[in-house]
């Protein structure tokens, strides 16, 4: 993991600053004419600036390809792309080739004159830029998130910057300049190609949800680390459903951390179902050592990063981001302790309708699925990867691995949402319930959800150090 910042100004301490945190194992700095490109490095495997002749690379990231270093091979591919001055087929055929393989990445490079950018097709890394009579782009300290469907170049000899969607076919388009409304208006990549799953019958779902599960488990495979196992373990289904894939993928000798945040005490929600979460994992699971991870956090201890969280959910302004920032911040502060990587349940509610206003609008809930999952990357993962990533710890989320993406947005409604007459008949995520009642987890598949700064105790606690 990495941060990563280009500009042709004075970059602030700050800003720098926040680079740093995310890879406090190295930062190296290159000039070009009048620009600045900064690499700062997390060794998970390696990702410095690479300069070779005519283009400097800028990598953030995993490509679940195998390889020692997968910097190594989006270096070699920069090396041997063809010479195309002032078109998009140079940065169409590094992404071709990092997409050959699921990844999550932001990567950005330097090629005649040219600074091209863009992320995988999910957006799981933090990655955006400004523009006002300077440029910016980085992991952090931008305006605008940049949108995963789209590849982007900046023209040094104009100042302009354009985009244009992976999935054009003319790959030496000369690109359209960046609109504001290009996020809810543009392309949405995940869903062409998506098979539709239509509902047949009730016994139907136990056949999907061992697909699912069976993804979920692929998807945890990728994504296993030579550091200890950690989850951010809240009280609900989605870290539940994590763990319990884990388990199956993991050396049995590894034990599997669970990281439980409160912000007050013994008494949030988090606290009590996850406890309870942590003794079914431990019962159905007897070979496993699970360790539960009690990380109480004080009101003085909020009021004291108040101002960072503020600065590192920007260009998220609102109190429910903020909230949200201190609850995956104090987690992952207290996950650097076991590992430089921790996986998440990021996207499940997104992606299995899992919101109560789901529930509430059914007739067009597909649609506010397929549109929540399209602005995620602007929503929430930016967001979250920059607040968990200060604690030079990496984010992992195998709901977003790009294979389950897909699957989820091929499902039918009932699938997702149970609309029954009765309100304790009404439920989000159906799917997922059922991998927990086939796996042993009856009881566990019947918690509601509660959303993380509730859960945690936090929102209780909010006007006391605001």
């Amino acid at each position: 993991m990495c941060g990563i910042i280009v500009a042709n100004s004075t970059i602030p301490e700050k800003t720098k600053k926040m680079a740093m945190n995310r890879g406090p194992d190295a930062i190296t700095e290159t000039k070009v004419s009048n620009f600045t490109f900064i690499s700062t490095t997390l060794s998970i495997r390696d990702c410095p600036t690479r300069k070779n002749g005519e283009s400097i690379l800028l990598y953030n990231g995993e490509i679940y390809n195998g390889a020692p270093s997968d910097t190594d091979s989006v270096q070699e591919c920069l090396e041997t792309i063809c010479e195309c001055a002032e078109c998009f087929c140079v940065v169409k055929k590094v992404y071709e080739m990092v997409n050959a393989y699921e990844n999550e990445v932001a990567i950005c490079f330097y090629f005649k004159n040219c600074i091209y950018f863009f992320k995988d097709d999910v957006g799981r890394k933090s990655f955006g830029f400004t523009i006002t009579d300077v440029f910016y782009a980085g992991s952090v300290g931008f305006e605008i998130e940049a949108n995963p469907n789209l590849l982007y170049q900046y023209r040094l000899r104009d100042h302009k910057l354009l985009c244009v969607p992976k999935d054009e076919n003319t790959t030496c388009h000369k690109g359209q300049v960046c609109q504001q409304n290009e996020i809810l208006h543009g392309p949405f990549l995940l869903k062409q190609g998506v098979v539709r799953i239509n509902w047949c019958e009730p016994k139907d779902l136990e056949s999907q949800a061992r697909i699912l599960e069976n993804l979920l488990i692929q998807s945890c495979r990728r994504r296993v680390h030579r550091f200890d196992s950690v989850i951010l373990f809240g009280g609900g289904i989605d870290s539940l459903i994590v763990a319990m894939v884990l388990n199956k993928v993991l050396e049995k000798e590894k034990a599997i951390y669970l990281v439980n945040t409160s912000f007050d005490e013994k008494k949030s929600w988090d606290r009590s179902y996850g406890l309870a979460n942590y003794q079914a994992l431990c019962d159905v699971y007897k070979e496993r050592e699970f360790v539960f991870v009690e990380n109480d956090v004080s009101l003085e201890e909020v009021s004291c990063v108040l101002p960072m969280i503020e600065a590192l959910v920007y260009p998220k302004t609102s109190v429910m981001d903020v909230n949200i920032g201190l609850c995956h911040y104090f987690s992952a502060k207290r996950a650097k302790n076991y590992t430089k990587v921790v996986y998440t349940g990021m996207g499940a509610d997104e992606l299995f309708g899992g919101y109560a206003k789901y529930l509430k609008g059914v007739n067009n809930a597909r649609l506010a699925i397929d549109r929540d999952v399209k602005t995620l990357f602007r929503d929430n993962i930016g967001r979250d990867d920059r607040i968990i990533a200060d604690n030079a710890v990496e984010m992992r989320a195998p709901f977003l691995d790009k294979d389950v993406v897909k699957f989820a947005l091929g499902l039918d409604l009932p699938y997702l949402v149970n609309a029954g007459e009765h309100r304790n008949e009404q439920c989000g995520k159906v799917i997922l319930r059922k991998i927990l009642s086939l796996s042993g987890f009856e009881n566990e598949s019947e918690i509601s959800k509660k959303a993380v700064q509730f859960g945690s105790g936090l929102k209780k606690q909010e006007k006391k150090f605001r």
